[in-house]
């Protein structure tokens, strides 16, 4: 195995790995915590808001390493000259989800607009889940495309 193989090997696994932490904080602020606010627990905005605090770095560094290693991953695909109008396509809407859920979990944007209210946490939620989705549809389908 080269040097270039352990390098994508390893690009890979830490954009997973990020993933799985961006998008399971989210699952889990969707599904755990939000519905306290609902129960009545009297201490829930505090709870919530310590979370939400403590998994800030995560997120922020879940992001940044989903960037630093999506942007190469994506550039290694492309260069080959082997990815088909599908791949583009496909990979086209992932970018889109991932950004548009960055996007609505950044806190300046937040502050600036409410329009999605309530939703907004299911949308990044539901905007992730696709991008992660066509990630693995990607990396399965790849080496079918391309023939």
């Amino acid at each position: 195995m080269d040097l270039a193989t352990v390098l994508r090997i390893g690009l890979r696994l830490l954009h997973t790995a990020a993933a799985v932490v961006w998008l399971g904080g989210g699952v889990y602020y969707v599904l755990a915590l939000r519905p306290l606010r609902s129960q009545g627990v009297d201490a829930a905005p505090a709870v919530i808001a310590a979370a939400q605090r403590r998994f800030a770095r995560w997120a922020s560094a879940s992001t940044l390493l989903l960037l630093a290693t999506g942007v190469p991953l994506m550039f290694d695909r492309l260069a080959d000259g082997r990815g088909t109008a599908t791949y583009v396509l496909l990979l086209a809407l992932k970018v889109g989800a991932a950004v548009a859920a960055f996007w609505l979990a950044w806190p300046l944007a937040r502050r600036r607009t409410n329009r999605f209210g309530d939703a907004r946490p299911w949308l990044i939620v539901a905007l992730g889940s696709l991008a992660y989705l066509l990630g693995v549809v990607l990396a399965t389908l790849y080496p079918v495309l391309q023939r």
